[in-house]
This record gives structure tokens, C-alpha cells and sequence, in this order.
């Protein structure tokens, strides 16, 4: 198709872009047609009926295309974005087509108006989290259950933390569009690494390096030493934001929200609001995504009750407790969820095992609740507690297991297949991370056990 370029072939290219396995050529082909793709692949980005997955990867078409057409097509389609995983896959590509093509001019005015609406969606969270924590007290003393109302609170205020960094992050690739790429990187990397004095070396090195007005309007949300309440003031003041109720917020979020933010949303609604929010849960439950759906229908069934014994974990439980895992840390809230709604609950008595040394291994295992112990011949080498994960070999080198995993004692845990663990794994190097510090500390565990004196074990 892409030898030929005929345009007529596009729209039956595009599903491609889903499958891991056709992704890396299907890229090519699109790219392959030049500019004369450039008006399809733009509309294409912006049409609601191509699969979310499709439209995330049609970025890197663009930048394989590299031309300033194409770069100018990304950037004029920016603002028609609802999703926010497609306006940062958007922003990644045009700021790797910047660092490789410096003199293409940048439509400053366009730039400047996407980044005024990022900055202003992270106050507004910011207005958000303070109205959730003011609402938290009284949500409490009203009765109800607490340890439910507090998982939905806690939750939800996890995942807002969620949406504003990923709204910093895109007000950062915008303005590495407007100002040096590098300085911009470098101070972004300052924020994200480990340790305070490098988020005040990167403060500090943004307010060097930005007009001083960007540097009044981005500082406050990256400072540590801001409260949420703090920032809602600043926000209020740049831009003039509407001050609602928790109870407001959560209603706009169920009626126009992200799908991956109403399904977190839901149960804190269902908790709180029952029977104000029936409505908006029933049109979830009834045409929500598939990912809302379930949640939003179990939080208008059990609408403000507490949570039956051994009733099955939401799909929102599981992406709670998969968070809590060092191996999944790194992952986002929306990724999470995605992982979480195909992660299956499973029990083992004590003494059951979940595999067996030699035998073909198709899942990873998080602990949720319990004890795991592995085993290599009849010498244990690990114990695995909840948080921890098990099985990660297996799933990615395709071997047979090399050690057996039994359960010491009455244990609860979620079972992730290697295929959706794959997907996920390929669309986010935040795992692979994940997975380094996993396997790292595996090993370091092996070799403290090989090496200890006999006198100390």
C-alpha cells in the first residue's frame, strides 16, 4: 500500500496500528505516503470513530513523515484532542520533530493558547483536591461505611494527583515548543527525579529560563511548598476559576469526564451521592466505555450500602491495589485501570500451589493478601508478601518456570496474563522500569541468600 500510495487504501491501514505485532510497519507504509497522507492521517487523528489505540499511535506516522507540513498539521489538530493520552502522544512527537528540525517555525499564538487551557485544567484539579479534602471530614462524620468512603475518597484523590501530573507534563512539552527543548528537559527531569534539591534546582532554573510571566503561571503548580488550597488561589486569580462543590465536580466529571476518570469517580458518587447521581451511574452503567460500565453499575447497586463479604474486587479496587505493587508503581491511573480489568482474582488455600517448577508459565501473580514461598527442588529461595509480585520470569523470557510458588497460608491474588501484560509493557517504558527494580531486587535477594555465612542462616 504504501509503495503504490493509493490514498483509497488509508482507511483500511489504520486498524493496523493496534496490533503490537503489525504496529512498526504499519507505521512505515503510512509514512511512506508523504504529504499527500497528511490531510487523511490529520483528520484520522481527530475523528472520534478510530479506536483510541489507533489514534494514539498515528503521532509517530508524523514524525516519520518529518516535514514542516506534517509538524504544522500535529499542531493545528491539537486543540480538536479531547483525550489526554492523545494530546501528550501528539505533544511527544512534535517535541521530538522539534529537537531534530529547530528552524521550523512554531505558531506561537496556537502554542500559547493549548498551553493557557493545560495550565488552567491543572488548577482547576488543584480547586478540585482542596474541595475534596474539605469535603472529607464532613463525608465522614454524615455515617455511612468509613472504610468504604474512605477507599473511594483516598482513590479519587489519587487519581486527580494522577490527571495533574499529566497535565504539568504536557504544559512542559508545550513549552519546550517556545522555548530551548533542552532547558525545558532538563528542568522537567530535575522535577521528576528523587530528592528535593533537585526540584529546587529546576524551579529555580525555570525561572531563569521563562518569560517571567510563564514562570508565575507554572512555578506555583510544580513548588512543593504550595497547598492545593494555595494553588486554587493563584488559579483563581490567573484565571478567573469557577469555585464548585465536590459535589458539582463529580457530577461534571460523570457527565463529560474521561472514561478512565469517571470510572474512578463513580464509586466515590455512588458512596456520597446515590441517589442525586442515579442518574448519571445509570446512563454509565447502560452506555458508558466498557471499562465504566461495570463500576458505574455496581455503584448504583450498592449505592451508599457497605461492600458485601467475598464480594468479587472492582475492576477500580484492583487498579488500587495493583498501585500498591513496586512492580506496578510507575504505571498511570487510566493504565492501571486497563491492566486492572483484565487481572483475575485468585484464592489458594495454604499448601496450594500456584505452579510448579518445570511447568509453562502464562501468568504473573500479584499478592493481594497472604503469603507466597518459591521454591527451587525442595530449598526455598523467596517469600513473597502482599505488594510483592511472583512468576515474572516465565512471563518474559517464555521459559518453563523455574521455581514452584505455594501458598504458606490462605492467600489472595491477582493473576495478569503474559499477552495483557505485553500491550501494556509496549506502551510504556514506566514499566519497564517497573520491571528492572523488580528483577534487580530478585536477584539481589538470591545472591544475600547464596552468599550468607552457614553460621547466619
Amino acid at each position: 500500500a504504501g509503495r503504490v500510495r493509493r490514498t483509497d487504501l488509508l482507511p483500511s491501514l489504520l486498524p493496523l496500528l493496534e496490533p503490537l505485532s503489525l504496529r512498526g510497519v504499519t507505521i512505515r507504509a503510512l509514512a511512506s505516503y508523504g504529504e499527500a497522507g497528511i490531510p487523511y492521517l490529520a483528520a484520522s487523528l481527530r475523528d472520534p470513530g478510530l479506536s483510541p489505540q489507533a489514534r494514539r499511535w498515528l503521532p509517530s506516522v508524523f514524525v516519520r513523515i518529518a516535514t514542516p507540513a506534517a509538524f504544522r498539521a500535529l499542531i493545528e489538530g491539537l486543540p480538536s484532542l479531547a483525550l489526554s493520552t492523545h494530546r501528550l502522544y501528539t505533544l511527544k512527537a512534535l517535541n521530538k520533530m522539534r529537537r531534530r528540525h529547530r528552524s521550523w517555525p512554531v505558531p506561537d499564538e496556537l502554542v500559547r493558547q493549548e498551553l493557557d487551557a493545560e495550565l488552567r485544567g491543572s488548577y482547576d484539579v488543584e480547586r478540585q483536591l482542596a474541595a475534596l479534602s474539605d469535603a472529607a471530614g464532613e463525608l465522614h462524620a454524615d455515617g455511612g461505611d468509613p472504610d468504604r468512603l474512605a477507599r473511594a475518597v483516598g482513590t479519587y484523590a489519587w487519581a486527580l494527583g494522577f490527571q495533574a501530573e499529566r497535565a504539568i507534563e504536557r504544559a512542559f512539552r508545550l513549552q519546550a515548543l517556545l522555548y530551548s527543548p533542552r532547558t525545558i528537559y532538563f528542568a522537567y527531569a530535575g522535577l521528576a527525579g528523587a530528592g528535593s534539591a533537585y526540584g529546587a534546582h529546576a524551579i529555580e532554573l525555570l525561572e531563569t529560563a521563562l518569560a517571567r510571566e510563564d514562570a508565575r503561571r507554572i512555578v506555583p503548580l510544580i513548588d512543593p511548598d504550595f497547598t492545593p488550597r494555595q494553588r486554587t488561589g493563584i488559579g483563581e486569580e490567573i484565571f478567573e476559576l469557577e469555585e464548585r462543590s465536590m459535589a458539582a465536580d463529580l457530577e461534571a466529571v460523570l457527565e463529560r469526564g474521561e472514561p478512565w476518570l469517571q470510572a474512578y469517580a463513580a464509586p466515590l458518587a455512588g458512596a456520597v451521592y446515590g441517589e442525586e447521581m442515579g442518574p448519571d451511574l445509570e446512563r454509565l452503567s447502560a452506555s458508558g466505555s466498557d471499562v465504566v460500565k461495570p463500576i458505574a453499575r455496581r455503584a448504583q447497586q450498592e449505592n451508599g450500602a457497605s461492600k458485601e463479604e467475598n464480594m468479587p474486587l472492582s475492576s477500580v479496587e484492583k487498579a488500587a491495589a495493583l498501585r500498591r505493587t513496586d512492580l506496578l508503581s510507575h504505571l498511570g491511573a487510566d493504565d492501571l485501570l486497563q491492566l486492572a480489568a483484565v487481572a483475575e482474582e485468585q484464592s489458594f488455600e495454604a499448601g496450594e500451589h500456584l505452579y510448579y517448577e518445570g511447568e509453562e508459565g502464562d501468568y504473573l501473580y500479584v499478592v493481594l493478601e497472604g503469603e507466597i514461598k518459591s521454591e527451587i527442588g525442595r530449598q526455598e529461595v523467596a517469600r513473597s508478601e502482599p505488594g510483592e509480585a511472583v512468576g515474572t520470569f516465565s512471563i518474559l523470557d517464555h521459559q518453563p518456570r523455574s521455581a514452584s510458588a505455594v501458598a504458606t497460608k490462605p492467600t489472595l491474588t491477582l493473576a495478569i496474563h503474559r499477552a495483557d501484560l505485553a500491550q501494556i509493557l509496549a506502551d510504556n517504558y514506566s514499566l519497564v522500569e517497573g520491571l528492572f527494580k523488580h528483577l534487580t531486587g530478585i536477584i539481589r535477594n538470591m545472591n544475600e541468600r547464596t552468599f550468607q555465612e552457614p553460621g547466619d542462616a
